[in-house]
């Protein structure tokens, strides 16, 4: 059978723990923050920026080549367009 005289004790201790979680996290990030980024943070940091960079460089570059397929897309409507509006020949199958 189950003992109601523990039901408040372990009640009070969640809702402890689920109120001070959050106030533990914030203490622990300003602590980290406070502290300032170790070496090796600052070496993968610069790594990933740089990665970031090539791959603006990258995408700037392929801006030429959509605007190229955009005007190959919108030569190949507008010969669909023309074949449907062309007359057809009599006798033509």
């Amino acid at each position: 059978m189950f003992n109601w005289d523990m039901l408040v004790p372990i009640a009070g201790m969640a809702t402890g723990l689920i109120l001070l979680l959050p106030i533990i996290r914030t203490g622990v990030r300003y602590l980290e923050r406070r502290s300032g980024p170790n070496p090796d943070q600052l070496a993968a940091i610069h790594e990933e920026l740089h990665a970031v960079h090539e791959r603006v460089d990258a995408m700037e570059g392929s801006d030429a080549r959509l605007a190229e397929i955009e005007e190959r897309l919108d030569f190949s409507e507008r010969v669909l367009a023309r074949e449907r509006q062309a007359p057809k020949l009599e006798g033509a199958d």
